[in-house]
């Protein structure tokens, strides 16, 4: 009977150290399983914050891309502005030069049998004279009769 207990005590003291070490690889089991849902709730805190900094650097990417659209529609609308300027300050330069042209101009009909006249005309001292015979040869040149 002495060996019945003892055995019996042996068998309940091995079925504790067996309790025991099941509690314990239990315990390590759920301690990895904490330690990985940890290692993962960080990394989706990782991938959240890299999502939020894409977002971020490519708002910033697209504001600046419109504020470099703006930037050269102003310049080219600036151009465009001086450009205008310019053809008109060159029309109205355009249009004096024909004004004072047409001031110039000899009112009479240019005659081929004339061009002696003319000739002598452009050694006068008259400036006027001289310009009114440069363009009746000019005629000549341009309209022979």
């Amino acid at each position: 009977q002495m060996q019945l207990e003892r055995e019996r005590n042996l068998r309940l003291q091995k079925e504790r150290e067996l309790e025991l070490e099941r509690q314990r690889i239990n315990a390590e089991k759920l301690k990895k399983e904490e330690e990985e849902k940890l290692r993962l709730e960080e990394l989706r805190k990782q991938e959240v914050l890299r999502q939020k900094e894409e977002e971020k650097r490519k708002e910033e990417e697209r504001k600046k891309s419109e504020q470099e659209q703006k930037k050269k529609a102003e310049e080219k609308r600036k151009m465009e502005k001086k450009h205008k300027k310019k053809m008109k300050k060159l029309m109205k330069q355009q249009q004096k030069i024909e004004k004072e042209m047409e001031k110039n101009m000899p009112k009479e009909k240019t005659k081929i049998e004339l061009l002696d006249k003319y000739i002598e005309s452009l050694y006068e001292n008259n400036i006027k004279t001289k310009i009114n015979a440069t363009y009746h040869i000019l005629q000549l040149v341009q309209e022979p009769d």
